[in-house]
């Protein structure tokens, strides 16, 4: 049985390893504004250890606030 993807979705389903976020969810455009006939909808993207773009500027973002709070706190004096 061939089975035919609707609303252009990914034919392999991925899901996050940090949110648990499926790859088949739009992030271009509200999910029920989609058609079935729409071309070019963009999906969550990966990273090759399965995390989605979303949860990696997370990481990064706490990241960047936890240095700007140590050099705060270890402000070195010359």
């Amino acid at each position: 049985m061939n089975k035919k993807n609707l609303f252009n979705s990914p034919s392999k389903i991925l899901f996050c390893k940090v949110c648990v976020m499926s790859n088949q969810r739009p992030s271009s455009i509200p999910e029920f504004k989609h058609t079935k006939d729409r071309k070019g909808a963009s999906y969550l993207n990966f990273d090759k250890e399965g995390i989605c773009d979303a949860c990696n500027f997370a990481i990064e973002k706490k990241k960047n606030q936890l240095e700007k709070k140590r050099k705060r706190t270890f402000k070195i004096t010359r």
